[in-house]
């Protein structure tokens, strides 16, 4: 009888240290990553921790137009590039800060931009936009909510597409860090109105022009 009792502990024992076991390779495997695919949210953790940090030690790369005119220029890893034409782009290139992360352009292209790998510098983008119709569009455009879209009619490529969302802040995406909270507060802030947001195209006004020039009678 006593045997039986010794036997039951030394099982019960043996139980318990094999659920530890067990709770702990649970752990070690699915918990930490040390494999890779056991646990996909704490596999998107370890990644996001290991671009975060390649990220602060590459610098930023340089988004340029069609010319190869810089648009976006850094100097320094892990600082954000500063936009040299901000009030006309920021926009469509977005803004990288280290409080609200990535958007825009910078966002879609985030890993070629912000890794860079043993290089330690990011890729550059050419965009097909030309950077002084861009700003002459921005101006035409003035404190007026709308966008601006100008098409090459041969290849369609985009030669300059300009937004604005309000009449009295412009967005700067180089003043991100101090300006966001008062950029949140307007609605549809950050669209590029270009893209997203339903404003009626301006080709809706040809009416008024054709109907104006039967009344007057004007052939050419």
């Amino acid at each position: 009888m006593q045997n039986k009792r010794v036997v039951f502990k030394i099982k019960c024992v043996l139980a318990v240290v094999l659920i530890i076991v067990v709770l702990f390779l649970y752990y070690l495997i699915i918990q930490t990553g040390i494999v890779v695919g056991a646990n996909k949210d704490v596999d998107n953790k370890i990644r996001n921790l290991k671009q975060t940090e390649e990220a602060k030690q590459t610098i930023e790369g340089t988004i340029v137009d069609r010319e190869g005119d810089a648009i976006t220029y850094a100097e320094k890893a892990g600082k954000a590039a500063i936009c040299l034409w901000a009030e006309e782009y920021s926009p469509i290139i977005g803004y990288n800060s280290p409080i609200y992360g990535t958007s825009g352009l910078r966002k879609t292209y985030e890993e070629k931009l912000l890794l860079g790998g043993k290089d330690r510098v990011g890729a550059t983008i050419r965009l097909t936009t030309d950077n002084e119709l861009q700003s002459f569009c921005y101006h035409l455009l003035g404190e007026n909510i709308g966008s601006i879209v100008v098409l090459d009619n041969e290849s369609s490529e985009i030669l300059s597409i300009v937004s604005r969302s309000d009449e009295k802040i412009s967005y700067n995406v180089n003043e991100i860090d101090t300006n966001y909270e008062k950029y949140s507060a307007i609605p549809e802030f950050f669209y590029n109105r270009a893209v997203l947001a339903q404003d009626p195209p301006g080709s809706t006004w040809k009416m008024v022009t054709a109907a104006t020039m039967i009344e007057e009678g004007i052939e050419n």
